[in-house]
């Protein structure tokens, strides 16, 4: 996304309701613009009359009632300016958010963990955070002071003129001075805050990877090191940060200076001829007052321009996260089938399937072809980094392939709705994830209509009902993130529970009983045995092999049909 003027374009077709903001903008713009000048103008004639009749005469003025009118008017304006800026900065920030989270939910895991070096999770989560908060800089302090900036300085201009036009000339030609200002520190600005944002990318990710893997660190004694690690990166923040405000409050400083000297200009000559009898006080007073207005809008964009302009680094970096393109990209099929068959009576066929991660030279696996049939069950086994966990992402959508195609009853998976794909499945990952939200949150997060005997039905199937018993309140138990009060295989059977209670056409298991006891084991596959659908489990233990029908076995780069046990 280019940086090229105040308004982007490019911004503005990201973000439709910004038009509608700054629409808005303008209008109240425009009657900002009105009450300033009258505001100012009532005041001058007040005074005015204060200091050349008396006091009691300019209480009597007819000035008095529509100044108040005025400045009770620009106080509504302002409280309607401010509403309007939260309430399209709330909706804003929630729109930017539910995009990201939906490009990186669609991209899949393979895209979140290889962008930008494998630091695309950290990226996101900072951008999601710090990134969109910083937009309200840009948006309000930046673009939402573009039609002031434009229209109040225009405006307060033809009014000198009609008021004291030898005023009006030195304004005119002083004021372009400020924009050119604010050009020239920008050329500056952008790079310094495109380095602080980088810096801070840095930092997040470099904490977060830090924060990952801290037990395995202090097993291997790298600990320190990565501190050190983390702290010079955190110092080269420091650094970028205070480079960016260094510039901000020198540019501040030299801007201030500038209209304040503007002003003079405008002061001095009109206190020698207000002198000189030459103009009146009540016009000397207006131009006195309406010159600051002239430059109150540009000023104002002075002092939220480093702000604005780390909001559209932070927004460039947004949108260089949703348009960066998948790596190995594959062409989409176009197909008149866009509605996918049922899973139930159609088998998943994997045909010359091809995956590997991005900006991998070989492929993980290839010439992949195998056919799950409905109801059957499948045992996916080989030795680590075979590729087993990745031929379950591939059919689950989490990972797109770089050849080949997953078909259900002819009709390419990737050419169908990802979210009609993935309400037929029903996914336990090798390390679930539980939020930090009520156990009954947790397992009905896939299906939210589900009922609590449901939730229950599908807790006793995967061995966790007595888990969530002897919790303090039950199905209404919070859990901590990552259910960090549970133990590996409680989270574990909740994880199987939350695959289960959507009665899935698919389920994919990966490693689902590597942490339980035989006991809860046989539990477990009693519980799939039971489901209707089909079922692939990536596994090392024997006793889930001796429970499948068929072996699918992953090796040198392939996988194979190996065996039929039933």
């Amino acid at each position: 996304m280019g940086t090229r003027g105040p308004i982007d374009p490019q911004v503005l077709a990201r973000l439709p309701r910004l038009r509608r903001y700054l629409a808005v903008r303008s209008v109240l713009a425009v009657a900002g613009a009105a009450l300033v000048i009258g505001q100012s103008i009532g005041v001058a004639s007040v005074l005015a009359v204060f200091f050349v009749d008396s006091p009691a005469a300019a209480l009597s003025s007819a000035w008095v009632v529509p100044l108040l009118a005025v400045i009770v008017g620009r106080i509504v304006l302002a409280a309607v300016e401010r509403w309007w800026n939260e309430h399209v900065l709330a909706a804003l920030k929630a729109d930017l958010r539910d995009q990201v989270a939906h490009s990186l939910l669609g991209r899949g895991f393979a895209h979140v963990h290889t962008v930008d070096g494998g630091t695309g999770a950290a990226k996101a989560g900072t951008l999601l955070t710090r990134g969109v908060d910083a937009l309200d800089a840009y948006v309000v302090g930046g673009m939402g002071l573009m039609p002031a900036a434009a229209i109040v300085p225009t405006a307060v201009v033809a009014t000198l003129f009609a008021v004291d036009w030898p005023s009006a000339i030195v304004v005119v030609i002083v004021l372009p001075i400020v924009p050119l200002l604010l050009a020239l520190v920008g050329l500056h600005t952008k790079e310094r805050s495109a380095r602080q944002w980088s810096a801070m990318l840095r930092l997040g990710g470099q904490f977060l990877e830090a924060v990952s893997g801290l037990v395995t660190l202090r097993v291997l004694g790298r600990d320190r090191r990565t501190a050190a690690r983390v702290r010079e990166v955190a110092e080269d923040h420091r650094k970028a940060s205070m480079s960016a405000l260094r510039l901000a409050f020198l540019s501040s400083l030299v801007l201030e200076t500038l209209t304040t000297l503007s002003v003079a200009l405008i002061a001095v000559p009109v206190g020698f001829r207000l002198l000189d009898g030459a103009i009146g006080l009540s016009t000397g007073l207006a131009v006195l007052l309406l010159t600051p207005e002239a430059f109150r809008p540009l000023r104002m964009v002075g002092t939220q321009f480093h702000a604005s302009e780390d909001g559209k680094v932070a927004l460039r970096e947004l949108t260089s996260l949703l348009d960066a393109p998948e790596q190995d990209p594959r062409p989409a099929v176009v197909t008149e089938r866009s509605v996918l068959a049922d899973v139930r009576e159609h088998p998943i066929v994997l045909d010359d399937l091809a995956v590997g991660w991005p900006g991998a030279q070989q492929p993980v696996l290839s010439g992949v072809s195998l056919e799950f049939e409905p109801g059957g069950r499948y045992a996916v086994v080989g030795l680590s980094g075979a590729g087993k966990s990745t031929l379950l992402r591939t059919v689950a959508g989490l990972m797109s392939p770089v050849g080949g195609r997953v078909l259900v009853d002819g009709v390419d998976v990737s050419t169908v709705d990802p979210r009609q794909w993935r309400q037929v499945l029903g996914v336990v990952p090798q390390r679930p994830h539980l939020f930090g939200g009520t156990v009954l949150d947790n397992i009905s997060i896939g299906w939210p209509q589900a009922s609590a005997a449901q939730v229950w039905d599908a807790l006793e199937r995967a061995g966790a009902a007595n888990v969530v018993s002897g919790l303090p309140e039950g199905l209404d138990t919070v859990l901590g993130e990552n259910g960090v009060t549970l133990s590996a295989g409680e989270r574990q059977r909740l994880a199987v529970a939350r695959a289960l209670v959507r009665d899935p056409a698919v389920l994919l298991l990966d490693e689902p009983t590597a942490r339980l006891d035989g006991e809860t084991e046989e539990g477990v596959l009693a519980a799939m045995d039971a489901l209707a659908g089909t079922v692939i489990i990536v596994t090392h233990r024997p006793r889930v092999v001796e429970y499948a029908d068929h072996v699918i076995v992953v090796e040198q780069g392939g996988a194979r049909l190996a065996a039929v046990t039933a």
